[in-house]
């Protein structure tokens, strides 16, 4: 089997972060090659408290580290336990940073500060630190009181949809605000921040000979809204469209979820006049091949009419029957894949997940990472999950410095936690 990608390989990401924005960018990160070493409070990042959780036949096993959740999130890292509450804990983190190429986080409003975490303390210790924060906003965005400024509050993925104006636009025509399922929100914060890493690294390291400091800031709500107003829903608005639309596109006619007579869903979508001819030749309605419906503004102008007719063209098929018959056309479509779709299907399992085996569940999966490096997909996440605080020794010794006696001291006052052996993830 050929070596395994390893970009980031020499690397080392101190990583402060929790729950999802921060974790996916790290996660990203080790996947890709780099040394993760994960700092955790002495209760565990909160992703180790939130269900399910796995029962892997050890009765012993501590239900901080059996959550599926942490799992996905978490793999490829090392796991420290800092009370950064704490003198020594602090003096802990600043060896680390020392050591470490960037530093990433994601704490409320004024906590960086309160541990000796924040930019000014860690370029102090070390003044070529790549630093990256996710934040909840930058701007005041949402409504407060006018007589009183807004008070520092996190902001959670659905408060990120919302206030991001994602949720607002998402949704039924007519209908309610609809959550996406996937937490988009801290999803696309998480890639941002990676994205801003990777480009202070070039900087640093190719332009600048490893030298120099960057401050990053990556904030859930306008990240989210970066990816939203792509869509032109200022122009939108002033032509008379709602502000939810249901699964049609402003702009493209047909792109819309169309109902076949088995009870499935497809989505078909022809955005340019060659796609639209092809979608033509192979449903053959008369009804629907117009002159006029050559040009794509027309078709938008005549969308209700236009879905009309191919809902009713679909509804006379079974949606694997439909499917076939459009792609041997060469008609953008697909199916709406449900959850037991994917799972059943050979060539989505190998492609996006990989298995892990569980006494309880059974078979549970988590997402591969997604890119491919040379012809080969980086497994760089899907090994070890570390145990709360599993690695702090190896950490304190081989990263920090600290000889035994130190460790010795540090773990007696608190400041460190140890643990246990690693999980392994079945393959």
């Amino acid at each position: 089997m050929p070596a395994q990608p390893q970009l980031l390989a020499g690397y080392t990401i101190l990583d402060l972060s929790q729950y999802l924005s921060g974790p996916l960018c790290s996660t990203t990160l080790a996947a890709l090659g780099a040394d993760v070493i994960k700092v955790e409070p002495p209760h565990g990042d909160g992703n180790r408290q939130l269900p399910p959780f796995m029962e892997n036949g050890d009765a012993d096993e501590p239900q901080h580290n059996r959550s599926l959740v942490f799992l996905k999130r978490n793999q490829g890292k090392k796991s420290i336990v800092l009370d950064l509450k704490s003198k020594g804990g602090q003096q802990v983190l600043h060896r680390l940073i020392a050591k470490s190429d960037i530093l990433l986080h994601n704490f409320r409003d004024g906590v960086a500060e309160r541990v000796g975490a924040d930019y000014a303390s860690a370029t102090a210790t070390n003044k070529d630190l790549i630093y990256c924060s996710i934040t909840g906003q930058l701007g005041s965005i949402g409504e407060v009181p006018s007589d009183s400024p807004p008070q520092p509050a996190g902001v959670i993925d659905v408060v990120g949809q919302a206030l991001s104006g994602f949720l607002g636009s998402t949704g039924p025509k007519g209908g309610d605000p609809v959550r996406s399922r996937a937490p988009i929100a801290d999803q696309t914060a998480g890639l941002y921040a990676t994205i801003s890493i990777l480009a202070a690294v070039i900087e640093r390291d190719v332009r600048n000979n490893g030298r120099g400091s960057r401050q990053l800031r990556v904030p859930m709500v306008e990240s989210l809204a970066a990816l939203l107003w792509d869509e032109s829903l200022d122009a939108f608005q002033q032509q008379g469209m709602e502000n939810r639309m249901g699964n049609i596109s402003g702009r493209l006619c047909p792109y819309n979820t169309y109902r076949t007579r088995d009870g499935a869903f497809v989505t078909i979508a022809a955005a340019s006049r060659g796609e639209w001819q092809r979608l033509n030749e192979a449903v053959q309605l008369p009804e629907l091949n117009r002159p006029e419906w050559q040009e794509a503004a027309q078709r938008s102008a005549s969308r209700d009419t236009i879905d009309t007719i191919l809902a009713d063209w679909a509804a006379q098929h079974d949606r694997d029957d439909l499917v076939r018959a459009l792609r041997a056309h060469g008609v953008t479509v697909g199916a709406v894949l449900e959850i037991d779709d994917m799972l059943s299907q050979d060539a989505y399992r190998e492609s996006v997940l990989y298995p892990i085996k569980d006494d309880n569940f059974g078979v549970l999966h988590a997402p591969r990472f997604p890119i491919e490096i040379d012809g080969d997909r980086p497994e760089g996440q899907t090994g070890k999950v570390p145990r709360l605080g599993e690695d702090s020794v190896e950490v304190l010794r081989d990263t920090a410095g600290l000889t035994d006696g130190e460790i010795d001291e540090l773990l007696s006052s608190g400041a460190v936690s140890s643990a246990q052996p690693p999980v392994r993830a079945e393959r």
